[in-house]
């Protein structure tokens, strides 16, 4: 510390210990709106409401507010049924408040540490999904306006005639409130117009199935809502009063109108590595491949994938740092100017099944290697080669588009040795004048030995290191 005090003097000395992990579990089990929470297996979900946490209806479970933020917790069992794992969302409506979002945030931390800190925490924004948060909810339904909160104030409509869309995008049917209006209509979607005692559905002529079941669907839930007071009707069995509260019958658009563009996406992939104390954290960039051999135990890393970003916490990282890490990873996304990019926070050791995670993290190294044909001697072929804990894979070129071969590794079998090794074999004696950056690898007990020659010493060295790891 600037003043010379000792750490363990300080206010900071306990973070990390055992002794700070209870006391933020017991603060967190004051909160009343957690009783119960996690215990089961099954989806809970809570909004934020002035500050404070308020459980959902279930009966409303999918349907959100866009001038909200929520907090969905799934809780899942092993096959055995005996352990209980966790995943913390928060969701934020495109209108929602600088406010409630940083409630939820807050309040998910909370949440994480009533369940012992070892929950995955997924970031969610309206419209921006990710397929992880689409699995448990593939039928959104999205309401315009929310509750007031300290520096924004939406009305809460009820029973005022408003319109839904009912669209399909890749992995999910979503229901948006639009605009009431002809403009908002176009013959690619399913549309619900709600007048309080008739629920109107209208169904595009280019719609598909799942949106013409999903339109079905949402406008029963509503009159089911509605205890008996309301029915749902086609909208040709009440022509004139449905064309009236449009403002009378129009031709409706053929076409579904042009996404919005997306900001500029970075070209590549990108490992940070953060720093710094709470409050001012900074992040390096510290690799755009083979991001698995950089994940140190002792550090917190985020990992920008373009499309998702990933927060990775060693076991052995600062308590402090990992706390700060969501907001350092919005911090970064807001300054790229991508905040609606999903965010995952995952620790080291607990099981993590993205498929893009998994792909770019299993990568220890890739490059172009030299590979020298089993039968001529004399015959090299260049093939891009990618390392994985499970396997060499060899392809025709860096865009992985067509894989020739595919090397199992096998621990305790596998073996690599450079040409210039003393205990190289002496094909291997032979080459090494002509082929300086050569190594052998075997990679189980069934396969042969395989010759490959590398570009120059460092990247020989790049490989030799990682195929250590493996062995190791």
């Amino acid at each position: 510390m600037g003043d010379g005090a000792k750490l363990e003097d300080s206010n900071c000395a306990g973070i990390g210990s055992q002794a700070d992990k209870e006391l933020r579990e017991n603060a967190a089990a004051t909160e009343e709106a957690w009783i119960g929470a996690g215990q089961q297996p099954g989806v809970e979900i809570w909004r934020i409401e002035k500050f404070e946490v308020k459980r959902w209806p279930e009966e409303e479970y999918g349907e959100f507010y866009d001038g909200d933020s929520y907090i969905i917790l799934l809780t899942t069992a092993d096959e055995e049924g005996e352990k209980l794992s966790h995943d913390i969302y928060y969701l934020h409506g495109k209108n929602a408040s600088i406010d409630e979002q940083g409630t939820a945030a807050y309040k998910a931390v909370e949440l994480d540490d009533l369940l012992h800190g070892d929950a995955t925490q997924h970031r969610e924004v309206q419209g921006h999904e990710s397929e992880e948060f689409l699995m448990i909810f593939p039928h959104l339904h999205y309401m315009t306006g929310g509750v007031e909160s300290g520096f924004h104030h939406v009305e809460k409509e009820k029973y005022e005639p408003r319109m839904f869309q009912v669209s399909s995008t890749m992995h999910s049917t979503r229901v948006m409130e639009v605009p009431l209006s002809t403009e908002s209509m176009n013959q690619g979607d399913c549309f619900i117009l709600d007048a309080g005692d008739k629920i109107y559905k209208w169904i595009g002529s280019k719609c598909s199935f799942f949106e013409k079941q999903r339109c079905n669907t949402a406008a029963e839930n509503i009159e089911n809502r509605r205890a008996g007071h309301a029915e749902v009707v086609h909208f040709a069995d009440d022509k004139d009063a449905f064309w009236q509260y449009l403002g009378g019958e129009t031709l409706i658009s053929e076409e579904k109108p042009a996404a919005e563009p997306e900001p500029e996406l970075p070209t590549g992939n990108c490992l940070l590595k953060l720093d710094g104390p709470p409050g001012d954290v900074s992040w390096t960039e510290v690799a755009y491949k083979g991001f698995g051999k950089y994940l140190d135990s002792s550090g917190v890393f985020i990992l920008d994938a373009i499309a998702d970003v990933f927060i990775w916490i060693g076991r052995r990282a600062e308590t402090s740092l990992a706390k700060a890490s969501m907001p350092a990873a919005t911090k970064y996304l807001s300054e790229k100017g991508r905040l609606n990019v999903p965010v995952k926070r995952i620790w080291q050791g607990k099981e993590f099944n993205n498929k893009k995670w998994v792909s770019l993290t299993g990568t220890f190294t890739e490059g172009f290697l030299d590979k020298q044909s089993a039968v001529l001697e004399d015959c090299w072929r260049r093939f891009w080669c990618v390392l994985t804990p499970q396997a060499l894979s060899l392809y025709t070129d860096a865009q992985q588009r067509k894989k020739k071969a595919e090397y199992g590794l096998e621990k305790g079998s596998l073996r690599f040795v450079s040409f210039a090794d003393q205990d190289a074999p002496d094909k291997a004696a032979r080459l090494k004048d002509e082929k300086p950056f050569g190594f052998i690898l075997k990679p189980n007990a069934d396969q042969e030995a395989v010759y490959f020659h590398a570009d120059d010493q460092r990247i020989l060295e790049e490989w030799k290191e990682n195929f250590a790891k493996l062995e190791s």
